[in-house]
Protein backbone atom coordinates (compact mmCIF):
# COMPACT_ATOMS: atom_id res chain seq x y z
CA UNK A 1 0.00 0.00 0.00
CA UNK A 2 1.55 3.43 -1.07
CA UNK A 3 0.47 6.84 -0.04
CA UNK A 4 0.89 10.19 -1.42
CA UNK A 5 0.93 13.43 0.57
CA UNK A 6 -0.10 16.86 0.19
CA UNK A 7 0.39 19.82 2.22
CA UNK A 8 1.43 23.70 2.32
CA UNK A 9 2.99 23.91 5.67
CA UNK A 10 0.84 21.51 8.06
CA UNK A 11 4.12 20.20 10.47
CA UNK A 12 2.28 16.40 11.68
CA UNK A 13 2.57 15.42 7.54
CA UNK A 14 6.30 15.62 7.16
CA UNK A 15 6.44 13.46 10.46
CA UNK A 16 4.20 10.98 9.00
CA UNK A 17 5.79 10.89 5.45
CA UNK A 18 9.68 10.28 7.29
CA UNK A 19 8.09 7.38 9.05
CA UNK A 20 6.38 6.65 5.79
CA UNK A 21 9.61 6.67 3.64
CA UNK A 22 11.20 4.74 6.61
CA UNK A 23 8.76 1.87 5.79
CA UNK A 24 8.99 2.28 1.77
CA UNK A 25 5.53 3.35 1.68
CA UNK A 26 5.46 6.58 0.48
CA UNK A 27 4.80 7.01 -3.13
CA UNK A 28 4.59 10.83 -2.70
CA UNK A 29 4.76 14.22 -0.94
CA UNK A 30 3.39 17.03 -2.41
CA UNK A 31 4.42 20.09 -0.22
CA UNK A 32 4.87 23.73 -0.44
CA UNK A 33 8.25 23.97 1.65
CA UNK A 34 11.56 24.65 0.07
CA UNK A 35 14.19 21.53 -0.06
CA UNK A 36 16.49 22.97 1.99
CA UNK A 37 13.68 22.64 4.95
CA UNK A 38 12.71 19.24 3.91
CA UNK A 39 16.14 18.21 3.96
CA UNK A 40 16.41 19.62 7.13
CA UNK A 41 13.71 17.67 8.74
CA UNK A 42 15.01 14.39 7.26
CA UNK A 43 13.11 14.39 3.92
CA UNK A 44 14.70 14.11 0.46
CA UNK A 45 14.56 11.96 -2.48
CA UNK A 46 12.89 11.49 -5.82
CA UNK A 47 9.28 10.89 -3.59
CA UNK A 48 9.10 14.36 -2.24
CA UNK A 49 8.29 17.27 -4.68
CA UNK A 50 8.33 21.33 -3.79
CA UNK A 51 6.37 23.93 -5.03
CA UNK A 52 7.31 26.82 -2.53
CA UNK A 53 6.97 29.99 -4.52
CA UNK A 54 2.72 30.35 -3.62
CA UNK A 55 3.05 29.72 -0.16
CA UNK A 56 6.22 31.63 0.27
CA UNK A 57 5.01 34.66 -1.20
CA UNK A 58 1.91 34.34 0.81
CA UNK A 59 3.76 34.38 3.73
CA UNK A 60 5.66 37.28 3.06
CA UNK A 61 3.26 39.63 2.03
CA UNK A 62 1.37 38.59 5.12
CA UNK A 63 5.05 39.71 7.49
CA UNK A 64 4.80 43.10 5.54
CA UNK A 65 0.84 43.77 5.87
CA UNK A 66 1.12 42.21 10.04
CA UNK A 67 -3.02 41.99 9.71
CA UNK A 68 -5.31 39.13 10.93
CA UNK A 69 -7.80 40.35 8.41
CA UNK A 70 -5.03 40.26 5.84
CA UNK A 71 -3.88 36.53 6.70
CA UNK A 72 -7.36 35.14 6.28
CA UNK A 73 -8.31 36.89 3.24
CA UNK A 74 -5.61 36.08 1.09
CA UNK A 75 -4.54 32.59 2.32
CA UNK A 76 -6.90 30.96 -0.61
CA UNK A 77 -4.84 31.85 -3.57
CA UNK A 78 -1.81 30.87 -2.47
CA UNK A 79 -3.79 27.54 -1.36
CA UNK A 80 -5.15 27.27 -5.14
CA UNK A 81 -2.42 27.53 -6.55
CA UNK A 82 -0.41 24.77 -4.80
CA UNK A 83 -3.37 22.02 -5.38
CA UNK A 84 -3.69 23.07 -8.79
CA UNK A 85 0.61 21.91 -9.34
CA UNK A 86 -0.18 19.10 -6.66
CA UNK A 87 -3.08 17.79 -9.16
CA UNK A 88 -0.45 18.05 -12.61
CA UNK A 89 2.22 16.55 -10.84
CA UNK A 90 0.43 13.79 -8.39
CA UNK A 91 2.14 10.68 -8.30
CA UNK A 92 0.67 6.86 -8.76
CA UNK A 93 -0.25 5.36 -5.31
CA UNK A 94 -3.49 3.97 -3.35
CA UNK A 95 -3.94 6.48 -0.70
CA UNK A 96 -4.31 10.41 -1.02
CA UNK A 97 -3.83 12.25 2.28
CA UNK A 98 -4.19 15.84 1.93
CA UNK A 99 -4.39 18.80 4.10
CA UNK A 100 -7.61 20.16 4.16
CA UNK A 101 -8.38 23.12 1.89
CA UNK A 102 -5.33 22.55 0.09
CA UNK A 103 -6.62 18.96 -1.70
CA UNK A 104 -9.76 19.84 -3.71
CA UNK A 105 -8.49 19.52 -7.14
CA UNK A 106 -5.76 16.94 -6.44
CA UNK A 107 -8.09 14.96 -4.51
CA UNK A 108 -10.65 14.67 -7.29
CA UNK A 109 -7.68 13.56 -9.46
CA UNK A 110 -6.72 10.84 -6.99
CA UNK A 111 -10.06 9.65 -6.88
CA UNK A 112 -10.39 9.70 -11.45
CA UNK A 113 -7.61 7.23 -10.70
CA UNK A 114 -9.48 4.93 -8.08
CA UNK A 115 -7.27 6.05 -5.01
CA UNK A 116 -8.72 6.76 -2.52
CA UNK A 117 -9.35 9.96 -1.05
CA UNK A 118 -8.75 11.47 2.66
CA UNK A 119 -9.00 15.14 3.59
CA UNK A 120 -7.02 15.79 6.76
CA UNK A 121 -8.23 18.32 9.10
CA UNK A 122 -5.79 19.33 12.00
CA UNK A 123 -8.77 21.28 13.81
CA UNK A 124 -12.14 21.72 14.07
CA UNK A 125 -14.89 22.02 11.77
CA UNK A 126 -14.68 25.15 9.67
CA UNK A 127 -18.13 26.36 10.50
CA UNK A 128 -17.32 25.43 13.92
CA UNK A 129 -14.17 27.16 13.67
CA UNK A 130 -15.56 30.51 12.55
CA UNK A 131 -18.11 30.71 15.26
CA UNK A 132 -16.19 29.90 18.22
CA UNK A 133 -13.30 32.78 16.55
CA UNK A 134 -16.20 35.21 15.94
CA UNK A 135 -17.81 34.46 19.50
CA UNK A 136 -14.44 34.99 20.95
CA UNK A 137 -13.04 38.64 19.22
CA UNK A 138 -16.61 39.70 20.10
CA UNK A 139 -16.09 38.92 23.45
CA UNK A 140 -12.17 40.62 23.35
CA UNK A 141 -13.53 43.73 21.95
CA UNK A 142 -11.98 43.15 18.43
CA UNK A 143 -13.24 42.39 15.05
CA UNK A 144 -13.13 38.62 13.46
CA UNK A 145 -12.47 39.55 9.61
CA UNK A 146 -13.23 35.96 9.32
CA UNK A 147 -12.09 33.34 7.40
CA UNK A 148 -12.20 33.86 3.31
CA UNK A 149 -15.42 32.22 1.87
CA UNK A 150 -13.01 30.69 -0.74
CA UNK A 151 -11.63 28.72 1.86
CA UNK A 152 -15.24 28.01 3.51
CA UNK A 153 -16.20 26.89 0.08
CA UNK A 154 -13.28 24.79 -0.77
CA UNK A 155 -12.86 22.65 2.89
CA UNK A 156 -17.11 22.07 2.69
CA UNK A 157 -16.82 20.95 -0.41
CA UNK A 158 -13.85 18.46 0.24
CA UNK A 159 -15.65 17.37 3.89
CA UNK A 160 -18.36 16.61 0.94
CA UNK A 161 -16.43 14.63 -2.25
CA UNK A 162 -13.43 13.26 -0.03
CA UNK A 163 -14.19 9.32 0.66
CA UNK A 164 -12.31 9.94 4.31
CA UNK A 165 -12.12 13.16 6.86
CA UNK A 166 -8.98 12.21 9.10
CA UNK A 167 -9.36 14.39 12.96
CA UNK A 168 -6.97 14.13 15.50
CA UNK A 169 -8.96 14.26 18.24
CA UNK A 170 -12.96 13.62 19.35
CA UNK A 171 -13.29 17.21 20.17
CA UNK A 172 -12.21 17.44 16.18
CA UNK A 173 -14.90 14.65 15.80
CA UNK A 174 -17.43 16.12 17.52
CA UNK A 175 -17.47 19.41 15.57
CA UNK A 176 -18.32 17.13 12.53
CA UNK A 177 -20.85 14.95 14.02
CA UNK A 178 -22.56 18.78 14.90
CA UNK A 179 -22.47 19.36 11.22
CA UNK A 180 -24.31 16.34 10.17
CA UNK A 181 -21.54 14.66 8.80
CA UNK A 182 -21.26 10.34 8.62
CA UNK A 183 -20.13 8.68 11.50
CA UNK A 184 -18.97 6.03 9.23
CA UNK A 185 -16.63 8.55 7.13
CA UNK A 186 -14.49 10.16 9.94
CA UNK A 187 -11.12 8.63 11.19
CA UNK A 188 -10.31 9.86 14.36
CA UNK A 189 -6.49 9.18 15.09
CA UNK A 190 -4.56 11.26 17.25
CA UNK A 191 -0.85 12.41 16.77
CA UNK A 192 1.85 10.94 17.77
CA UNK A 193 5.01 12.58 19.66
CA UNK A 194 8.86 12.66 19.18
CA UNK A 195 10.05 11.57 22.08
CA UNK A 196 13.62 11.44 20.96
CA UNK A 197 13.33 15.42 21.33
CA UNK A 198 10.84 15.70 23.88
CA UNK A 199 12.31 13.99 27.15
CA UNK A 200 12.83 15.23 30.68
CA UNK A 201 16.20 15.65 30.36
CA UNK A 202 18.57 16.57 32.79
CA UNK A 203 16.83 19.55 33.45
CA UNK A 204 15.65 20.67 37.49
CA UNK A 205 12.78 22.52 38.12
CA UNK A 206 12.73 25.74 38.42
CA UNK A 207 13.10 27.07 41.97
CA UNK A 208 9.99 29.29 41.16
CA UNK A 209 6.44 27.82 40.28
CA UNK A 210 7.05 27.96 36.45
CA UNK A 211 3.80 28.06 34.26
CA UNK A 212 4.80 27.91 30.80
CA UNK A 213 2.53 28.51 27.55
CA UNK A 214 3.43 27.78 24.08
CA UNK A 215 1.80 28.91 20.92
CA UNK A 216 0.83 31.63 18.87
CA UNK A 217 -0.03 34.23 20.81
CA UNK A 218 -3.60 35.26 19.38
CA UNK A 219 -7.14 35.41 20.83
CA UNK A 220 -7.70 31.55 19.30
CA UNK A 221 -5.10 30.57 21.80
CA UNK A 222 -7.01 32.37 24.84
CA UNK A 223 -4.32 34.31 26.18
CA UNK A 224 -6.43 36.67 27.88
CA UNK A 225 -8.02 34.23 30.35
CA UNK A 226 -4.48 32.51 30.79
CA UNK A 227 -3.06 36.59 32.15
CA UNK A 228 -6.27 36.20 34.41
CA UNK A 229 -6.00 33.27 35.72
CA UNK A 230 -2.43 33.66 36.74
CA UNK A 231 -3.01 36.62 38.30
CA UNK A 232 -5.47 34.95 40.41
CA UNK A 233 -2.51 32.36 41.42
CA UNK A 234 -1.58 33.16 45.38
CA UNK A 235 2.39 31.83 44.94
CA UNK A 236 5.08 33.71 46.37
CA UNK A 237 8.13 33.38 43.22
CA UNK A 238 5.24 32.13 40.31
CA UNK A 239 6.75 33.10 36.73
CA UNK A 240 4.66 32.77 33.76
CA UNK A 241 6.65 32.32 30.88
CA UNK A 242 5.12 32.67 27.39
CA UNK A 243 6.88 31.24 24.05
CA UNK A 244 5.64 31.82 20.74
CA UNK A 245 5.39 34.04 17.73
CA UNK A 246 4.34 37.32 18.14
CA UNK A 247 0.87 38.39 17.09
CA UNK A 248 -0.55 42.19 16.90
CA UNK A 249 -3.57 41.38 18.42
CA UNK A 250 -2.41 40.68 21.70
CA UNK A 251 0.80 42.72 21.83
CA UNK A 252 -1.40 45.38 23.62
CA UNK A 253 -2.87 42.80 25.98
CA UNK A 254 1.17 40.93 27.02
CA UNK A 255 2.10 45.00 27.19
CA UNK A 256 -0.54 45.84 30.43
CA UNK A 257 0.80 42.20 31.99
CA UNK A 258 4.62 42.34 31.41
CA UNK A 259 6.03 42.48 34.81
CA UNK A 260 8.98 40.91 36.71
CA UNK A 261 7.12 37.38 37.15
CA UNK A 262 5.66 37.29 33.28
CA UNK A 263 8.34 37.01 30.34
CA UNK A 264 7.36 36.48 26.96
CA UNK A 265 10.10 34.93 24.21
CA UNK A 266 9.37 34.72 20.62
CA UNK A 267 9.75 30.74 19.16
CA UNK A 268 12.47 28.78 20.40
CA UNK A 269 14.46 25.72 18.35
CA UNK A 270 12.47 22.38 19.74
CA UNK A 271 15.31 21.72 21.75
CA UNK A 272 15.05 24.60 23.84
CA UNK A 273 11.39 24.44 24.01
CA UNK A 274 12.08 21.06 25.33
CA UNK A 275 14.02 22.72 28.37
CA UNK A 276 11.55 24.96 29.02
CA UNK A 277 9.05 22.22 29.43
CA UNK A 278 11.57 20.01 31.72
CA UNK A 279 12.15 23.08 33.68
CA UNK A 280 8.52 23.89 34.54
CA UNK A 281 5.42 22.73 36.90
CA UNK A 282 3.23 23.26 34.54
CA UNK A 283 2.11 23.90 30.80
CA UNK A 284 -1.52 25.69 30.32
CA UNK A 285 -3.50 24.93 27.35
CA UNK A 286 -6.16 27.88 27.16
CA UNK A 287 -7.58 27.52 23.83
CA UNK A 288 -10.71 28.46 22.26
CA UNK A 289 -10.73 25.91 19.19
CA UNK A 290 -7.93 23.24 17.69
CA UNK A 291 -7.78 19.75 16.62
CA UNK A 292 -5.16 18.57 18.76
CA UNK A 293 -2.38 20.49 20.24
CA UNK A 294 0.94 18.70 19.46
CA UNK A 295 2.72 20.68 22.75
CA UNK A 296 0.28 18.64 25.00
CA UNK A 297 1.92 15.55 24.11
CA UNK A 298 5.65 17.29 24.20
CA UNK A 299 5.26 19.09 27.19
CA UNK A 300 4.19 15.65 29.02
CA UNK A 301 6.92 13.76 27.52
CA UNK A 302 9.08 16.53 29.47
CA UNK A 303 7.35 15.45 32.89
CA UNK A 304 5.67 18.80 32.35
CA UNK A 305 1.55 18.33 33.50
CA UNK A 306 -0.87 19.73 31.10
CA UNK A 307 -3.79 22.21 32.26
CA UNK A 308 -6.04 22.83 28.53
CA UNK A 309 -9.22 23.56 27.93
CA UNK A 310 -11.60 21.11 26.22
CA UNK A 311 -11.31 22.16 22.88
CA UNK A 312 -7.82 21.57 22.36
CA UNK A 313 -7.81 17.91 22.05
CA UNK A 314 -6.31 16.95 25.22
CA UNK A 315 -9.12 14.44 26.15
CA UNK A 316 -7.25 12.20 23.47
CA UNK A 317 -4.02 12.70 25.38
CA UNK A 318 -4.92 12.19 29.12
CA UNK A 319 -7.49 11.83 31.62
CA UNK A 320 -8.15 14.72 33.76
CA UNK A 321 -6.83 14.74 37.26
CA UNK A 322 -4.43 12.20 36.37
CA UNK A 323 -1.97 13.20 34.13
CA UNK A 324 -3.17 16.85 33.90
CA UNK A 325 -6.35 18.43 33.80
CA UNK A 326 -9.31 19.32 31.32
CA UNK A 327 -11.15 22.95 31.82
CA UNK A 328 -13.98 24.68 30.36
CA UNK A 329 -13.03 27.01 27.50
CA UNK A 330 -12.77 30.82 28.88
CA UNK A 331 -12.62 30.20 32.34
CA UNK A 332 -10.01 31.24 34.19
CA UNK A 333 -10.83 30.50 37.44
CA UNK A 334 -10.96 26.99 36.56
CA UNK A 335 -7.10 27.39 35.51
CA UNK A 336 -6.03 29.32 38.51
CA UNK A 337 -8.02 26.72 40.69
CA UNK A 338 -5.77 23.82 39.37
CA UNK A 339 -2.95 26.09 38.97
CA UNK A 340 -3.08 26.55 43.09
CA UNK A 341 -3.77 22.69 43.55
CA UNK A 342 -0.07 22.24 41.66
CA UNK A 343 1.74 24.90 43.41
CA UNK A 344 0.51 23.87 46.65
CA UNK A 345 0.82 20.17 46.54
CA UNK A 346 4.36 19.45 45.35
CA UNK A 347 3.65 15.76 45.27
CA UNK A 348 0.81 16.48 43.36
CA UNK A 349 2.74 17.70 40.79
CA UNK A 350 5.77 15.54 40.83
CA UNK A 351 3.70 12.12 40.40
CA UNK A 352 1.29 13.97 38.20
CA UNK A 353 4.52 15.16 35.67
CA UNK A 354 5.41 10.80 36.50
CA UNK A 355 1.94 9.79 35.15
CA UNK A 356 2.18 12.46 32.06
CA UNK A 357 5.61 11.16 30.85
CA UNK A 358 4.21 7.35 31.40
CA UNK A 359 1.31 8.11 29.72
CA UNK A 360 2.69 9.90 26.55
CA UNK A 361 5.06 6.93 26.03
CA UNK A 362 2.28 4.48 25.83
CA UNK A 363 0.61 6.29 23.15
CA UNK A 364 3.64 5.66 21.10
CA UNK A 365 5.36 8.46 18.44
CA UNK A 366 4.95 8.53 14.91
CA UNK A 367 5.42 5.02 14.06
CA UNK A 368 2.35 4.15 16.03
CA UNK A 369 0.19 6.77 14.49
CA UNK A 370 1.19 5.60 10.83
CA UNK A 371 0.51 1.72 11.91
CA UNK A 372 -2.88 2.95 12.72
CA UNK A 373 -2.95 4.96 9.68
CA UNK A 374 -2.15 1.61 7.57
CA UNK A 375 -4.22 -0.46 9.17
CA UNK A 376 -7.35 2.03 8.83
CA UNK A 377 -6.59 2.37 5.14
CA UNK A 378 -6.33 -1.44 4.59
CA UNK A 379 -9.72 -2.01 6.06
CA UNK A 380 -11.02 0.96 3.78
CA UNK A 381 -9.73 -0.55 0.84
CA UNK A 382 -10.64 -4.73 1.64
CA UNK A 383 -14.16 -3.43 2.29
CA UNK A 384 -13.90 -1.36 -1.00
CA UNK A 385 -13.31 -4.42 -3.14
Amino acid sequence: MRFVLSTTVQAHTFDVARELQRRSALAGLLTGMPRSRLARRGLCGPEVLSFPLPVLAGMAARRLVMSQAFELRSEAPPKAAFDRWAARNLPEGDIFIATSSCGLETGRRAKSRGMLWVCDRPCSHILAQDRLLREEYELQGARWPGISKTIIDRELAEYDEADRILVPSRFAERSFLDHGTDPAKIWRLPYGVDLTRFTPGDTGKSDRFRVLYAGQKTHQKGIAYLLTAFDLLRKPGKELLIVGSESPETSELLSRAACTNVRTVPSVPRETLARFMASSHALVLPSIQEGLALVQAEAMACGCPVIATTNTGGEDLFTDGLEGFIVPIRDPLAIAERLQQLADDPDLQRNMAGRARASVQSLGGWATYVDRLIELARCQTEAAA
